[in-house]
């Protein structure tokens, strides 16, 4: 069970943007949240001021899992264009909660998994100073390098169209690859860390369940709300740590082999 994640079925779950922050909701149409029956957390990566003006709309989205998605989310998508799929979950939450796209479908699917090996099959309680996902966050940078930059390398050198990408809670896979693509197009260190955060709001519902789920398999709690959290100093913390380590993400990018004509074309997708 990757992150201690249970699949909890939406049935219908609509998400509660009320406590959203201004500044990320209230964008410029298109809407930054989709919403798709079946999903709670798909978001375009859009809007965001950057060096070279804003990100643009409906080039990449991020998103929760897409397994119940029906007829009607998939034309919803396939309308606004989209036209890949990659899938940062691992294979044995992929076989538990497939996504719904098919091979009769106009959409290139990827999975390629970016916690693989990583995940203990269980979590101590370590203490209230520690910072779990921080800690995750930065062993997978720093271990599954590889996996990030295919990620990214196949994002740079998709076909024109809209690509979403997404793990079971759009959160820390997707989050991860959300903030370094961010960064990459020049977007400030507080609108990645609020967009990071955007997801406490969205999920807000489902993590509820979500630890019900984990108490009922007997995880410890001290366990389990640390990992379901997504709290802005987590975020914050991980981009300080690339900086230190790393110069800054686009060292990083160039750390783990994603060259410069990937990475130009990674801007040029999120600001042209």
């Amino acid at each position: 069970m990757g992150l201690g994640y249970a699949w909890v079925p939406m049935h219908g779950l609509a998400c509660d943007l009320h406590r959203c922050d201004p500044y990320i909701m209230n964008t410029p149409s298109p809407d930054r949240h989709i919403a798709i029956p079946g999903t709670c957390n798909v978001r375009d990566l859009g809007g965001y001021p950057a060096d070279q003006g804003q990100t643009q709309w409906r080039r990449l989205l991020r998103a929760d899992s897409l397994y119940e998605m029906d007829e009607t989310g998939k034309r919803q998508l396939l309308d606004a264009g989209l036209a890949m799929v990659i899938d940062l979950r691992e294979a044995s939450e992929a076989a538990r909660a497939p996504d719904p796209f098919t091979s009769q479908d106009p959409v290139v699917q990827h999975r390629i998994p970016v916690f693989e090996g990583i995940i203990p099959r269980s979590w101590p309680a370590g203490d209230a100073d520690t910072d779990m996902l921080f800690v995750l966050y930065t062993k997978a940078l720093e271990t599954c390098g590889d996996a990030f930059a295919q990620v990214l390398t196949t994002i740079s050198r998709a076909d024109p169209g809209l690509v979403l990408f997404h793990c079971s809670a759009g959160k820390d896979r997707t989050g991860l690859v959300a903030g370094l693509l961010l960064a990459l197009a020049g977007v400030e260190k507080q609108v990645i860390v609020q967009d990071y955060a955007l997801t406490e709001s969205l999920m807000a519902f489902r993590m509820s369940q979500m630890v019900a789920a984990c108490y009922g398999e007997g995880m410890n709690a001290a366990v389990i709300e640390p990992l379901l959290a997504c709290k802005p100093q987590t975020m914050s913390a991980t981009l300080d740590y690339l900086e230190a380590r790393h110069g800054s993400v686009e060292g990083y990018l160039q750390y783990i082999g994603v060259g410069d004509r990937d990475r130009q074309a990674l801007q040029g997708r999120l600001l042209d």
